[in-house]
């Protein structure tokens, strides 16, 4: 199937496929309604509390309009209060707010016009990141139970990028190409491995030293 990512890594397309099919089932799992519904009380309760003491409830909103002026920055009382409210709430969900504020936005003006069902839409996109951490956080487990440990996903880039620099020069010493890897490594990424990770890992370059 032609798709807009065509010519990525097979690898990439692969882990995409597995995530959409974790998308679609982790809807329905006790798991997920259950700790769902966990967050969501807790956030519904906060949010309707400070929405009764900003009187920022109004039966009837119109929602489209309301958004669209909170995000062109409209200075009214109304307006402010949304927008604060929806800062607090990425804030308290440990969200970037750059990124997810348009969804607490949405979620709390539609609170605020007592539309919970169209608000539940929004709240799901804000429980993403939590089932992300889940997911990562439960890898290293499930995959000590086949019999094996989680491969460090910088490993193959860093035996790599050694081979290119060691036969470049044979005589460089382990030290030095660690520190080459390790620069190479730090340009594209944050969560770069220890300098000791990778001179196990270019142990095979070395029959000593």
């Amino acid at each position: 199937m032609n798709d807009f990512y065509d010519g990525w890594p097979h690898g990439f397309i692969k882990k995409i496929e597995q995530a959409r099919h974790l998308d679609e089932v982790s809807r329905t799992s006790p798991l997920y309604i259950n700790n769902r519904a966990r967050i969501y009380s807790t956030a519904i309760t906060w949010l309707m509390t400070e929405l009764e003491n900003r009187q920022l409830f109004e039966s009837g909103l119109d929602v489209e309009r309301v958004v669209k002026s909170c995000l062109a920055g409209d200075t009214t009382t109304q307006c402010e209060g949304l927008r604060a409210l929806a800062v607090e709430g990425c804030q308290k969900m440990r969200l970037a707010e750059d990124v997810f504020f348009f969804n607490w936005l949405n979620f709390v003006v539609r609170i605020a016009a007592r539309d919970e069902e169209s608000a539940a839409h929004f709240f799901d996109n804000l429980v993403r990141q939590a089932v992300l951490v889940y997911r990562l956080m439960q890898q290293p487990r499930e995959t000590g139970k086949m019999g094996g440990h989680p491969v460090n996903r910088h490993k193959e880039e860093a035996l790599l990028l050694a081979k290119k620099y060691h036969a470049d020069n044979p005589d460089v010493v382990k030290t030095r190409l660690v520190q080459l890897v390790i620069s190479d490594l730090k340009v594209k990424y944050i969560d770069i491995p220890h300098s000791s990770t990778v001179r196990k890992w270019l142990t095979v370059f070395y029959k000593t030293n």
